[in-house]
């Protein structure tokens, strides 16, 4: 019998982290730039655009059948990760009924398309591609099982709920965690927390320490970024504080 989990990621902006198994369309946000964006204004708005959603379809496993377009099977089957040993392959089986959203209690319940974690039907996806993932969700969990060795990846990712905290706001997600951006839409959610702080290298695996974000491979601090000033602001030597399309509204990252 397999035991699942599920891992938080953050990934789209290059922030990406349970059962032990288990993270952008197009929007961006118009804010208003303070004063003329002198040296003395807040923050300055940088816009740069929403980049478009990793490609899903082409970042699932290869195997029998695609998870996220769930091409492959048949029409009364559904693309299901298959655990075998310390290996998971994409396989075509019998679907269960219960609908993405709804309750469920084992991994065979849910619909074509879905797979139970955390008692609901979650939509399959792959690559962090938020595209795939109903309205209020992002793809941010990995999916994974426990091996004989230790935690193997299913190489398959699950839509969770977005917006589910604020940034800034202190113990807004419990001990270990932080509320962090997880897709370049400027989504936000609870996830795990890492080591790294301005500057410090970071990836999926390895995250910023609350209050920061991966931009470009590096921990970037993030700032408010409203007319009216406030905390937090960036340190002497990290530059400005610069709003970017890929920041939720009145976030900024510290770009020198």
């Amino acid at each position: 019998m397999a035991f699942y989990s599920l891992m938080h990621g953050l990934a789209a902006i290059g922030v990406c982290a349970g059962l032990l198994v288990a993270c952008g369309g197009s929007e961006s946000v118009n804010l208003e730039q303070p004063a003329d964006g002198g040296s003395d204004a807040p923050f300055v708005d940088g816009g740069g655009g929403i980049e478009l959603p990793p490609d899903g379809e082409s970042l699932c496993p290869k195997g029998a059948c695609n998870y996220q377009t769930q091409a492959g099977c048949s029409g009364a089957q559904a693309c299901q990760p298959a655990f075998s040993a310390d290996s998971v392959t994409p396989t075509c089986a019998a679907p269960g009924t219960v609908p993405i959203g709804g309750a469920c209690k084992a991994v065979g319940d849910c619909a074509k398309g879905g797979f139970c974690a955390d008692g609901q039907c979650r939509t399959l996806c792959c690559g962090a591609d938020y595209s795939a993932c109903p309205d209020g969700e992002s793809c941010i969990r990995q999916l994974s099982f426990n091996g004989s060795n230790g935690p193997v990846s299913a190489g398959v990712d699950l839509c969770f709920p977005v917006g589910t905290c604020k940034l800034f706001e202190a113990n807004a997600c419990g001990d270990k965690r932080a509320c962090q951006i997880v897709d370049g839409r400027g989504k936000v959610a609870c996830a795990p927390v890492g080591a790294g702080d301005q500057g410090a290298a970071c990836s999926p695996q390895a995250p910023c320490i609350e209050g920061f974000s991966c931009v470009g491979g590096k921990c970037t601090r993030l700032c408010k970024a409203v007319a009216s000033g406030g905390e937090p602001t960036c340190d002497e030597g990290e530059g400005r504080c610069i709003h970017s399309d890929r920041d939720p509204p009145g976030v900024g990252e510290c770009t020198p």
